[in-house]
């Protein structure tokens, strides 16, 4: 059994953390780690000088014990996959509160990262069938691990959505929903260093300079593979919100809206295709 306490391992850090998370964020980090890793009766001691330097050096702490929280749910993450957040719960929620438990729907997540959104929605809506996408075998690793976890059965895929022509094999929809990368390069310096230094660019970053190039493939995409009277649901960048909900009003849609996240920020878009 370890003897380190919470309180020995927030003194062992270093102070300028304080300047970066706050007394209150990185008390709770070491409360997480405690009783993630420490606290375990096969933790080893030895371990602690590591775990101690990834702290440091501001490596998020859902890395260093290998697990996130999404909706109550626990799903393994590492750098091949982004940190699930708040924001995309509240997508999730937000196709809850749209989609009727019952359904039975083709869906597909585009970059899929972890899998938090079709492993949490088969819970809520076990009749869905799932297709997963994502341009990184790691990360469909990670996906497949958590889905084995949760015995959730869903189809996951290997494919570039940036790439048109590979885009054009896949069938036909009911749902699209995604959290697509839509951080132009030019914002880097706005995100914070656990973020920019540890988490994959290829799933912050668009592909290309338009920040707003996935949003535009999706349309694309769903103009010929969205079926008649099918639903858009994506997560948004709150500065891009208006310029995305131009892409999606259009004549093929009878509803695109911003929806606001629980912060009042525009966060999300949903969007019906015409019947």
């Amino acid at each position: 059994m370890s003897t380190i306490s919470q309180e020995d391992l927030f003194e062992k850090l270093d102070k300028r953390l304080l300047d970066i998370y706050g007394e209150g964020e990185l008390r709770s980090m070491c409360r997480i780690i405690h009783e993630d890793l420490i606290a375990k009766p096969n933790f080893d001691l030895e371990a602690l000088p590591e775990i101690i330097q990834r702290i440091n050096a501001e490596e998020p702490i859902q890395y260093i014990i290998g697990e996130a929280d999404f909706y109550s749910l626990k799903f393994k993450v590492d750098p091949s996959v982004l940190i699930p957040r708040q924001e995309t719960e509240e997508l999730v929620a937000l196709f809850r509160s749209k989609e009727k438990k019952g359904a039975k729907l083709d869906v597909l997540d585009i970059g899929t990262g972890s899998g938090c959104i079709p492993i949490t929605l088969k819970y809520s809506h076990p009749r869905i069938n799932f297709t997963a996408i994502d341009i990184s075998e790691d990360a469909l690793s990670i996906a497949q691990f958590n889905a084995q976890r949760h015995q959730m059965k869903i189809d996951f895929q290997k494919l570039d959505f940036a790439d048109s022509d590979a885009r054009a094999t896949m069938p036909s929809f009911d749902v699209v929903i995604s959290n697509p990368p839509y951080i132009g390069i030019e914002e880097s310096e706005k995100l914070s260093n656990n973020v920019i230094k540890y988490e994959p660019h290829v799933a912050l970053f668009s592909p290309k300079p338009d920040p707003n190039f996935f949003y535009k493939a999706i349309y694309d995409f769903c103009n010929q593979h969205l079926n008649a009277g099918g639903r858009v649901y994506l997560e948004l960048n709150e500065f891009n919100a208006a310029e995305v909900l131009s892409i999606f009003t259009t004549n093929l849609y009878e509803e695109a809206e911003i929806v606001k996240d629980i912060h009042q920020k525009e966060r999300m878009l949903f969007a019906k295709k015409k019947g």
